[in-house]
C-alpha cells in the first residue's frame, strides 16, 4: 500500500517505505488520486490540510469519534464561514462513552 505524506517542510520521505512526498499543488494531486481506481484515501493528523481539503470539496466521508469532555479551546474541525451539510451514515456508542460517527456532504 502506497503511503503519502503532505508535507512543505520535508525533503524526504526515505525512511517510510512505500511512501511518496507531496510537497507542493496539494489539491490538484490530491483531485489526481482521487480519480485513479483503487482503495480510500484517508487522512490524519492535520487540521491545516483538512481545512484546506473541505474548503476544496475533497472530503467524501468523515468518520469522527466523540468523545464526552469539554474542553473549551482547541483547533476547529471545519474551516471558520465554510458551511458543509452532513448526513449520518452511521453511528455506534462505545463502551468508553465516546460515540462513532460516519458522515458523508449532503
Amino acid at each position: 500500500m502506497t503511503k503519502y505524506v503532505v508535507s512543505t517542510t520535508l525533503k524526504s520521505v526515505a525512511l517510510w517505505p512505500v511512501s511518496i512526498l507531496i510537497n507542493r499543488d496539494v489539491i490538484a494531486e490530491v483531485r489526481k488520486l482521487k480519480s485513479q481506481p483503487g482503495k480510500n484515501i484517508i487522512m490524519d493528523g492535520s487540521s491545516v490540510l483538512l481545512h484546506s481539503l473541505i474548503e476544496n470539496d475533497l472530503v467524501d466521508e468523515y468518520m469522527l469519534h466523540v468523545y464526552p469532555l469539554a474542553l473549551g479551546i482547541g483547533k476547529r474541525l471545519f474551516p471558520a464561514g465554510k458551511r458543509v451539510n452532513l448526513t449520518l451514515i452511521e453511528s455506534s456508542a462505545l463502551p468508553t462513552g465516546v460515540v462513532y460517527q460516519r458522515y458523508k456532504p449532503a
